[in-house]
């Protein structure tokens, strides 16, 4: 009986196997289907520059910087005390580089931010990591800002400060209006020698007005009015000396003007006599003294000006 039982399951052991094949290993070919599946990683923007604590100055071009993963252009906008305050690019390519000509009407402070948006999803983007500063162009005159009396004809210095880097222009004005160009350009090195034409005219309301050369915009006055004078200095007789009655001398003296000059007489002060109406301004008169002039210790020469008294 047990024999039957016995050969009766190795019947159906073997029924099974035919009727249900041992499966067939995998292989490679077995894995592969007519569409792979491909991974792509989430899309990165890193703003590299400015990224906090940069100075650039409005008016000046700078580069803003960033690494990407991404192939369609990117948008730039600067932000303000953490607010919206100015597209810099609506779109340029995703290269890592942008030039920004920064204008020069910016309003300076140390909040600002970049920030750089993919063009095809407003969620991949980069903020500065913290505020970078923006601060103005500045030209301040030091010299003459006011006050100061130059001789006409002779080597003055123009003096300032700026933060700029492009040449600068020098101007003249008398009286609040425009007068004459000193210099049309000058390096913004913060001096320039002047030397002043012997046929300005005088007077004490000059002021200067030194502006940049690219905005002409960034620029400063005087802070208030100098002088240009013409000068005569009387070398001899200038005291101290005796010269005797009817004999020849020569009157000497300095000046910076172009002008001739009248020479006259003072005895104790006053007005005596004329030398001469109208002499050369080059420093030499020869004078005959009158033998009828009268002794005495306190004569003086006065030299003026025909211009300008």
């Amino acid at each position: 009986m047990i024999k039957f039982y016995t050969s009766i399951a190795l019947f159906i052991i073997v029924l099974f196997f035919n009727v249900f094949p041992k499966p067939t290993p995998l292989s490679n070919s077995n894995l592969n289907t007519s569409t792979n599946i491909i991974f792509t990683p989430p899309g990165v923007i890193t703003l590299l520059s400015p990224n906090g604590g940069e100075s650039w100055q409005a008016g000046s071009a700078q580069i803003i910087s960033w690494t990407d993963n991404i192939t369609e252009n990117v948008k730039i906008d600067l932000y303000k005390g953490g607010s919206f305050h100015s597209v810099i690019s609506t779109s340029t390519a995703s290269d890592g580089s942008k030039n920004w000509d920064i204008p020069l009407s910016l309003t300076s402070g140390a909040d600002y931010t970049i920030k750089i948006t993919s063009a095809d999803s407003v969620n991949v983007f980069d903020f500065s990591d913290s505020n970078f500063t923006i601060f103005p162009p500045v030209i301040t005159v030091t010299a003459p800002n006011g006050g100061e009396n130059w001789l006409i004809d002779n080597a003055n210095l123009i003096t300032w400060t700026d933060n700029i880097a492009e040449d600068v222009e020098l101007h003249l004005y008398k009286g609040g209006s425009f007068n004459s160009i000193i210099s049309a350009s000058t390096p913004s090195d913060g001096s320039y020698a002047w030397t002043i034409p012997s046929g300005t005219v005088t007077g004490s309301d000059y002021t200067i007005r030194i502006s940049g050369i690219d905005n002409g915009i960034i620029f400063d006055i005087s802070d208030a009015n100098f002088t240009l004078s013409k000068e005569i200095i009387v070398t001899k007789p200038n005291g101290g000396e005796s010269w005797q009655a009817g004999s020849a001398q020569n009157i000497t003296w300095t000046d910076n003007i172009a002008e001739n000059v009248t020479i006259e007489l003072y005895k104790d002060g006053s007005f005596h006599s004329v030398i001469s109406t109208s002499t050369s301004s080059d420093g030499l008169k020869s004078w005959n003294i009158p033998f009828t002039l009268g002794s005495g210790i306190d004569y003086t020469v006065k030299i003026t000006s025909i211009d300008d008294p």
